[in-house]
């Protein structure tokens, strides 16, 4: 994950990362055509808003995979993806985490 520093709250924000996205892509891309055709780099998707906690591979976040689509919320090693959790406590985190990160309009 790149943080390029966009703190528009806006489609044009969004945009932007969109595009700045594909531009760090690309030169990461030309830069290792050198040693190895076989690396190509893809912007996949832009992540608006997110949150990282402390911890390694922990974060959740509303992506997008293009410009124009449409959120999805995405969840990586908290409470509401883990097995060893009761089922009352992932209904609680996926409460909350729907009421802080709606998948409509700027969060």
């Amino acid at each position: 994950m790149v943080d390029f520093g966009i703190r528009d709250n806006t489609k044009r924000g969004m945009k932007r990362a969109f595009e700045l996205g594909e531009e760090a892509a690309k030169m990461v891309t030309d830069h290792f055509q050198q040693f190895s055709e076989a690396i190509i780099l893809e912007n996949e998707k832009v992540c608006w808003p997110f949150m990282i906690w402390e911890t390694k591979k922990r974060y959740c976040s509303r992506y997008y995979e293009d410009p124009d689509g449409k959120g999805k919320i995405d969840v990586k090693g908290l409470e509401l993806t883990r097995r060893d959790n009761c089922n009352l406590l992932k209904t609680l985190f996926k409460k909350v985490l729907d009421t802080i990160m709606p998948l409509e309009g700027n969060a």
